[in-house]
């Protein structure tokens, strides 16, 4: 084999392995992005997870509140109605002493 026919074959060689190489480069880059795609997937789907939890956990503590505060005035209004009814006669006998009166 001639030096010459040693050089051709050398640079055939470089050249196989330099397009193997990208060809390499090539895949691990496109590895990478899929897996960089399927972990990005995964923390936005986490992370609406956790707003609907979150959400969820501030609509029943909101509920929560509006349903305390109705009991607290619906009792507050009884109250006020039971005091009402407890003054009815003595309002009845002041009118009826001004209308006779």
């Amino acid at each position: 084999m001639s030096i010459l026919d040693s050089i051709h074959e050398a640079e055939a060689q470089a050249e196989k392995i330099k397009s193997e190489a990208k060809l390499k480069a090539r895949d691990t880059l496109n590895e990478a992005e899929a897996k960089a795609r399927t972990e990005s997937e995964k923390k936005i789907e986490a992370a609406k997870n956790d707003y609907a939890d979150k959400l969820a956990q501030v609509q029943e503590e909101t509920d929560k509140e509006v349903r305390d505060y109705l009991k607290a005035r619906q009792r507050e209004n009884r109250e006020a109605a039971e005091q009402a009814e407890k003054n009815v006669p003595e309002a009845a006998d002041y009118i009826i002493g001004k209308v006779i009166g």
